[in-house]
C-alpha cells in the first residue's frame, strides 16, 4: 500500500447538533448486514453489504456519491458480511455467511473490483455471524462462526496460505447467534463473546492458548441476539453490551476484572433490538451506545452521562425493518458516524455525525493529524501538521477502549512532525491528539504483514 493522507479538521464537541443522512443504496433486496473497509485501497472507506435475496455487493465511496457493484449474486440467504485480511495481499477480503444454505465463504480481493470466491464450509447449518481475528497470535487471521441450528461455535484456523482447518469449539450452546472476538480477561489474546437466543444466554469463551473454556455471563436475557465489547466504565476491562430480541432490552455487563460481571439494564421496551455498537459519539470522553430496532423501525443512540446512565436520541424513525448497525468514521472528520440498513425497504443509509459543543457550531482547529500507510504493517506512523509549535497528548486506544500507547505533554514543532509507534499488535486503533481542549481523531488498521 502507498502512503495514505487523511486530513482531519475537528474541534471540541458535546451534545448539540445532529445527523446528516446519506443514502448508500436503495437496491439491496432483503438488506440484512453491512461492513466497512477500504476495499479498493484508495484511502477512503467503502462498504460491504448482504441482501437476503440479492447476495453480496460492495458500495464504493466516490467523490460524487456511492456506486454499487455485485460481488456474488448467487450467494442468496446471505445473513452476515464482514471483512478480514485473509489472502495477505494488503487489501481486505470479504467474509460472509448464508443462513439458508449453511455456507461460509470468503472472497479474495484482487483489486479493481475483482473477487474470487473460496468456500470454507457448506454444512454449517443455521450459520449467522462470521468474523475474522488472529486467535492464536501467529500473525494469520482466523475465522470465528456461530450456528443457531447446530448450537455450535466454530473456528477455522488459518494455515497462512489461504487454507483453513475447521475446529468445533463448542456444540452445546443452544441457538448461538453471535460470536465476537475480543480480549475479555486482559491477557493479550482474543477471547470470544457470544449471544445464544434459545439459551437466553450471554457468555464468553476464555482463550487459554490451547483451548477455549465457556463462562456464563447471563442466562436470563430472552432472545439474546447481538453482543459488542467495549470498556464502557473506563476501568481497563472489556465490558459487554447485548440486545435481547424477546426481552426487548439492552443490557450492559460490567467486567469486574476477575471473570465476573455486573449486569444492568440500559434500556427496556425496545421492540426487537437488533445490532448494537459502541463509540464516543458526542466526543465527551465516555462511550455511548448505538442500536437498531426492527419492530420500532428506529435507529438511535444512547448518550452516556459518564456514570453509565443513558439517554435515548433517535437518529432515524419509520425506518422499516432496521437490522444491521455499526459505527465508523466514514468521512474522516474525527467523529464516528452510524450506518444501518432497513430490511423491508431494501436500502442502506449512512448518518454523518454532526454533534458539536455550542450553538455556534464546530470550529476548526489549526493543527491536523493523519495516519501514514493505512493499513500499516506492525507499526503506526502519525503525521501532525501545525502552523505553530504546541504541547499535546497523543493517545492510541484499541477498539475495546484500552490504551495501547500514550505520550502526555509531547512537544510538536511548527510544520510537520511524525510520531512513530513500533511493534503494534494487529488490530484497529483510535488515534486521539489533544491540546488545550481541542481534539483531532482518526483510525488506523495494523496488520501483521
Amino acid at each position: 500500500m502507498g502512503t495514505t493522507t487523511l486530513l482531519i479538521l475537528v474541534a471540541m464537541y458535546s451534545n448539540t447538533g445532529g445527523w446528516v443522512e446519506q443514502t448508500l443504496t436503495e437496491d439491496l433486496s432483503g438488506a440484512i448486514s453491512l461492513g466497512v473497509c477500504d476495499l479498493d485501497g484508495d484511502g477512503d472507506v467503502d462498504c460491504t453489504a448482504a441482501g437476503w435475496n440479492q447476495g453480496l455487493v460492495w458500495l464504493e465511496n466516490t467523490p460524487t456519491g456511492w456506486a454499487q457493484y455485485t460481488v456474488d449474486q448467487s450467494f442468496t440467504g446471505a445473513i452476515f458480511v464482514s471483512s478480514a485480511y485473509l489472502a495477505g495481499t494488503g487489501l481486505p477480503d470479504i467474509l460472509a455467511s448464508s443462513n439458508s444454505s449453511g455456507t461460509v465463504a470468503w472472497w479474495e480481493n484482487h483489486g479493481g473490483g475483482s473477487f474470487t470466491r473460496h468456500t470454507l464450509d457448506e454444512a454449517f447449518q443455521g450459520v449467522h455471524s462470521v468474523m475474522g481475528s488472529d486467535l492464536n497470535s501467529d500473525g494469520h487471521c482466523d475465522i470465528v462462526g456461530a450456528s443457531f441450528t447446530l448450537n455450535s461455535l466454530c473456528i477455522w484456523w488459518s494455515n497462512g496460505d489461504g487454507t483453513f482447518q475447521k475446529e468445533i469449539v463448542d456444540n452445546s450452546i443452544p441457538g448461538l447467534w453471535t460470536a465476537v472476538p475480543m480480549d475479555i480477561d486482559g491477557d493479550g489474546d482474543k477471547d470470544i463473546a457470544g449471544a445464544a437466543r434459545t439459551a437466553a444466554q450471554v457468555c464468553w469463551w476464555e482463550n487459554t492458548g490451547t483451548s477455549f473454556t465457556r463462562h456464563t455471563v447471563d442466562d436470563d436475557l430472552a432472545g439474546a441476539h447481538i453482543v459488542a465489547g467495549c470498556d464502557i466504565d473506563q476501568d481497563g476491562h472489556t465490558d459487554i453490551v447485548a440486545t435481547g430480541r424477546i426481552a426487548d432490552e439492552i443490557r450492559l455487563y460490567r467486567n469486574n476484572g476477575d471473570g465476573s460481571f455486573s449486569a444492568s439494564t440500559v434500556m427496556e421496551n425496545c421492540d426487537w433490538p437488533t445490532f448494537i455498537d459502541t463509540s464516543d459519539l458526542d466526543l465527551d470522553g465516555d462511550m455511548d451506545i448505538a442500536c437498531a430496532s426492527y419492530n420500532d423501525d428506529e435507529v438511535f443512540w444512547l448518550e452516556n452521562d459518564g456514570s453509565e446512565n443513558f439517554t435515548k436520541h433517535v437518529i432515524a424513525s419509520a425506518y422499516d425493518g432496521a437490522i444491521p448497525l455499526l459505527v465508523y468514521d466514514m468521512d474522516s472528520d474525527g467523529r464516528d458516524d452510524v450506518l444501518s440498513a432497513a430490511y423491508n425497504e431494501n436500502s442502506a443509509e449512512l448518518w454523518l455525525n454532526q454533534i458539536y459543543s455550542s450553538a455556534e457550531g464546530p470550529q476548526e482547529t489549526t493543527f491536523s493529524m493523519c495516519p501514514l500507510r493505512n493499513p500499516s504493517v506492525k507499526s503506526i506512523l502519525v503525521r501532525i501538521n501545525s502552523p505553530y509549535s504546541f504541547t499535546g497528548t497523543l493517545t492510541i486506544m484499541d477498539t475495546a477502549g484500552r490504551i495501547a500507547e500514550r505520550t502526555p505533554g509531547r512537544e510538536f514543532a511548527t510544520g510537520c512532525s511524525v510520531a512513530s509507534f513500533q511493534s503494534m499488535p494487529p488490530g484497529v486503533y483510535l488515534l486521539t491528539l489533544e491540546s488545550e481542549g481541542r481534539v483531532v481523531r482518526s483510525r488506523v488498521t495494523v496488520v501483521s504483514k
